[in-house]
């Protein structure tokens, strides 16, 4: 019986809907957006601290040491966002690293915020912008971590159809191979 373009029964694992490189390039460029400015922000604390510390009610040099050190610690910060947006999926541990440490920041910021009584506009100001900015970053690495997490969904889907339906892995033919007798019978 000759079998129709359509009824042939599926050889292999199932197919990727879709490409998945273009969601490894997007979950790539919400990252660096991340990083990028978290990095700014770090560069700029370092490069001129004595505009930033009046926003966090410091000043001489004490301030722009206190300053500087936040600078640093951005900068450290930062390292799990550069292994993440090297290539999300194999380091996926460190884009979960990322999210959680911007979630931290966020919450930990949010929290500060309503400990700071109204005589400290200054703080409560720079404090705002940071919730704003920790805020904004969280969300575009939580839609990065969704979409690499998507990408490991189908990946592990594939794995394990090869592992529960091992009969119907995709074995390329070798048409010039001569045939051989196998452990199951004939194969090619």
């Amino acid at each position: 019986m000759p079998v129709r373009p359509g009824n042939s029964p599926q050889v292999g694992p199932p197919e990727p809907k879709h490409n998945p490189e273009p969601t490894l390039w997007i979950a790539r460029f919400l990252i660096a957006l991340v990083f990028f400015f978290n990095v700014q922000c770090a560069v700029l604390f370092l490069a001129d601290p004595r505009v930033y510390a009046p926003g966090f009610e410091l000043g001489g040099t004490a301030g722009s040491a206190a300053i500087q050190g936040i600078g640093l610690l951005f900068l450290m910060w930062n390292i799990p966002y550069a292994v993440a947006l090297w290539h999300p999926y194999r380091h996926f541990i460190s884009l979960v690293e990322a999210s959680l440490m911007q979630a931290t920041g966020f919450l930990g910021e949010t929290l500060l915020l309503f400990s700071l009584t109204a005589d400290h506009a200054a703080i409560r100001a720079s404090v705002t912008r940071f919730i704003a900015f920790d805020g904004s970053g969280l969300l575009l690495l939580l839609i990065a971590l969704g979409l690499v997490s998507r990408l490991k969904i189908i990946s592990k889907a594939q794995v394990t159809h090869d592992l529960h339906f091992p009969h119907l892995r995709f074995r390329p033919l070798r048409p010039f191979a001569r045939p051989r007798l196998g452990h199951r019978g004939l194969s090619v």
